[in-house]
């Protein structure tokens, strides 16, 4: 094989292959940001929407977020993947909790769900993924199954610079992030973005999802160390919370 350096080009197959590897590479299981940070991303929706009804994990990966969803016992919690595997993966992982409905392929769009079917979308860690064929139409996809009033959560890291994220194949010379992000954000791109596609941004800002985990003294803590570094530093996560 010949060595070139070159900038990879994204398509179905190879997302795939990329994520299949992910999915099943077991030392990577602790680095899922969902579990680390899903119980937190869950306490912050709360202090903006009540989180109730008909809720979405849409693009549920391992299942993370949605096992902390599935502890509400109130909630009807609902997840949809785009791999045969993980669908049937989580429909196996989650079939003894009562509140749990089930995990659709979603393989086109519109996708297999109703219009104004749900009270609560989760985009987690899903839109820096998603190459210019899928952006829109995904948004547009959610604001279709998004109830009247309906709440969208988006996480996405905050203000990425993507060049510092990228890694060669030594073998090939294929350039690609390491993580498959093919996109940024930060508050005023996302904001401009949500908007542009008929949603109302009820919240939308850099934050640290660790600190929701944490103690008072320990958060306390680290906005000191913040302090210290001035203008230096940028909250990892940006979080977006909008209503259709």
């Amino acid at each position: 094989m010949e060595y070139q350096v070159h900038n990879v080009e994204w398509n179905d197959e190879k997302v795939k292959r990329f994520w299949d590897f992910h999915y099943n590479y077991e030392p990577f299981e602790p680095l899922w940001f969902t579990k680390a940070v899903g119980r937190e991303i869950i306490k912050l929706v709360r202090k903006f929407v009540s989180l109730k009804g008909a809720v979405l994990d849409y693009g549920v990966g391992k299942g993370h977020l949605t096992n902390y969803l599935l502890e509400d016992k109130n909630l009807q919690v609902f997840t949809c993947d785009f791999s045969d595997e993980t669908a049937k993966n989580t429909n196996q992982q989650f079939s003894d909790r009562p509140n749990f409905r089930g995990c659709t392929l979603v393989a086109g769009f519109p996708s297999p769900y109703s219009e104004n079917q749900f009270d609560v979308v989760f985009l987690i860690e899903a839109i820096e993924h998603l190459t210019d064929n899928y952006l829109f139409p995904t948004l547009k996809e959610i604001h279709r199954i998004l109830k009247p009033g309906g709440t969208l959560v988006i996480t996405t890291p905050n203000n990425e610079n993507l060049d510092l994220q990228n890694v060669v194949c030594p073998d090939c010379g294929c350039v690609f992030h390491r993580v498959q992000h093919v996109r940024s954000f930060d508050s005023r791109r996302m904001t401009q973005l949500m908007q542009e596609k008929n949603f109302n941004s009820v919240f939308c800002e850099a934050v640290d999802l660790t600190d929701y985990g944490k103690s008072l003294p320990i958060r306390l803590a680290k906005n000191m160390i913040r302090m210290s570094k001035g203008k230096n530093y940028s909250a990892p996560h940006l979080v977006y919370i909008g209503k259709k």
